[in-house]
This record gives structure tokens, sequence and C-alpha cells, in this order.
């Protein structure tokens, strides 16, 4: 009667139970490990299952196996050859492992398993010795028995022949023979690469002159002569229809008071107006808004009694500088100045900052230290 595969490995089981033969046993066809009793020190014993990837691998050095349960034993009856595992270097010892083949037998080893690093349920099986366990070893031969008597009366037939004696021990290594012939010539290798290239050779001798070219395209046009005389005076014209016009606005601001520099960006205040129209101030009289769009003409000058190295000063439209406005000198009561004409929208804020990289203190002068003109001209 054959066993089926499950009743093998639940009787190999059972024998790792009961007679303590084993540590382990794996199944093939299965491709599962099972350890009845796994010491842990710290933390007791286990009884733990373990799967390959694919049913039907081979245990060998190299299978991956991981861990699919683990439950903790308690007072239940334990075989008396349990595996170990050893924290140090993550290592399962295995002594005895049953390896239960496809066809039913069973095979001993004595297997090592050490964890995946970094991971706490995958193992590789790292050695697996055969211990030979259960196997029939042949014993010594027996001393040879006593010849027989001679038998009497008339002479008998031959008997059977004996069986034959065990194979003897091989007898020594024959002499090298002789070397043979040179075998036929390879097939020619691939061409190598191009060499490098040559120095580049000196100039030959200069050719004979060539032939006369044709004439040339005719060159640019000379520079215009100056202007003539101014002709008599035309009849004038009808006077044309009125223009639009330009609506009027414009601005003209200065400082009262002395100014402190105490920050990095400051936005100059100016407090006197001499004239404005369509302009108007705000912000403590640090911006000027217009109030109709077109082109402008904006000048400024800042006079201060000290000045340091980095300071500039610029016109700035809605917080933007206007870079072409940009001025600065390291000279105390040095002036700096500068004029755009920007093309503006109504709303548009005009500003004069003073730029103060390094926070170093500074004045500006009373009574026109600060002038800033804003007109409209188009």
């Amino acid at each position: 009667m054959k066993l089926s595969r499950q009743t093998v490995l639940a009787l190999a089981l059972g024998a790792c139970a009961s007679l303590a033969s084993a540590s382990a046993v794996y199944s093939i066809s299965e491709g599962l490990l099972s350890a009845p009793i796994i010491n842990i020190p710290g933390a007791g014993a286990y009884a733990v299952a373990f799967k390959t990837a694919l049913p039907g691998e081979r245990l060998r050095v190299g299978t991956r196996l991981t861990i699919t349960t683990a439950r903790p034993l308690t007072g239940e009856d334990r075989p008396s050859i349990p595996g170990s595992f050893k924290g140090s270097d993550s290592s399962l010892m295995l002594p005895a492992l049953a390896l239960l083949e496809t066809d039913g037998t069973v095979h001993y080893y004595d297997a090592t398993l050490v964890a995946v690093p970094g991971s706490a349920s995958v193992f590789t099986v790292t050695t697996l010795v055969d211990t030979a366990f259960g196997r029939p070893v042949p014993g010594p031969k027996g001393d040879t028995g006593a010849a027989g008597a001679d038998g009497s009366g008339g002479g008998g037939g031959a008997g059977p022949a004996g069986p034959a004696g065990p194979q003897g021990v091989a007898g020594p290594a024959g002499p090298a023979g002789a070397a043979g012939g040179v075998g036929p010539a390879g097939p020619a290798g691939a061409v190598g690469p191009a060499g490098a290239a040559g120095a580049v050779g000196g100039a030959g001798p200069a050719g004979a002159a060539g032939a006369a070219g044709g004439v040339g395209p005719a060159g640019p046009a000379g520079a215009a002569g100056g202007t003539g005389p101014a002709g008599p005076a035309g009849v004038a014209g009808a006077t044309g229809p009125a223009g639009p016009g330009v609506a009027p606005a414009y601005g003209s601001y200065a400082n009262g008071t002395a100014i402190s520099i105490t920050t990095i960006n400051n936005l100059l205040s100016m407090s006197q107006t001499s004239a404005s129209s369509g302009i108007v101030s705000g912000g403590g009289g640090t911006t000027f808004t217009v109030s109709s769009a077109g082109k402008y003409r904006i000048k400024y000058d800042v006079k201060v009694n000290s000045s340091f190295a980095g300071v500039q000063t610029y016109i700035t439209v809605n917080g933007t500088r206007e870079q072409s406005s940009r001025d600065g000198s390291d000279q105390s009561g040095a002036r700096m100045f500068g004029e755009v004409i920007a093309p503006l929208q109504a709303g548009d804020a005009i500003s004069v900052e003073y730029y103060n990289p390094n926070n170093d203190p500074a004045t500006i002068y009373a009574n026109g230290g600060i002038g800033l003109i804003i007109q409209r001209v188009e």
C-alpha cells in the first residue's frame, strides 16, 4: 500500500514529536517547512511554519523561506531535538531536519537558516549537511568459513560456480599518451582599429599667380552732400482743427524736516507741496498717485549728510524700481538724482526709495533735502 504525501508528512511530524528524531520536516511537494519547537533566548519556545516561493522547490543552499505562522508553546509535549535561534547573527539551527521526498522517502540534514538583512520573516538556507541518518550502512566482511570435506565414491560432476569476488582496487593510472597533432589554424581575427592620424605635412611651394579677375560690383553710394540754401517761404496753410489737448497733471514736492534713515528699505516722505494737479499725495507723503493715464516725466534728487558704500536711490512705480533712475554715492553731503519718462496708468503710485543695504545710520537734510517733480508730457 502506498501512503499519500499528507499521511507521510503527518507520520514524519509525529515521529518528530514522539521519537525526537528531527527538529523540523520539509515537504518538497508542498514547499512547507514545519519546526515544532524553536527556542528563542529571552522569548521562549515557538512552533514555526515556513513556506518557499513555489511548491515543489527542493531545499538547497540559497533557498528562501518565509515565516507563515509562529505560535508560542506552553505546557504541551515538546521534542527533544528543538531548533535554536541565535540573536547575535539572526541564525536558526535545525539539526536532523527531515526532508520528505516526493516518492515518500525521508533524508535527514543539519541545516542553518539566516534572516535576510532588514527582514524578520524571510530566511535563507546557508548550510545543508547530509547526516545519512536512517540509511543502511554495510557491516564489516565476515571471516572465510572452513573448507568442506572431499566427497567419496565416484567422481561427481563439477559443482556450480561460486559467487563473484568483490571489486578489486583500481590499478595505477597508465602513462600519458603521445601529444596530439597541431590543430587546424583558427579563423582570422577582426581588423584592428585605425591607427592615429600622422602629423600634418609642411606647406607646399606657392602656386603661380592666377589670371586677373573680372571687374567687381559697384561700391556703395557716397555720403550725401551738404544741405542747400533754404528756399523762399511758402504760403501759410489753413489753420487745422483744435486738437484734444493733454489734461494737465503735475506736482512738485519736497521734505520739510530732516529724515533719519533707520532701516534698509526706506520710502522717503515729502510733506511740502509747491504745486499739484491730477496727482494725489498719500502714505504720509511717501506715495504720489496719478489720476489719468499717459507718459510722465519723473525727476528726483536726494541730499544726505553722510553716505556709505552700497547706498542707492530709485524711483519706484507701484513698488517696482525703475532701474534707469538708480543713483548712488559714498560721499557725505553728495546729491543722488535720477530722471525717467514712464508710461503710467490711472492709479499708479510713485515713490522715491532710499536703499541702505548695510543699515548704516544716515540723515536726509531738512527743507529741500528731497525733491520730486512729476509732469505729464503726453
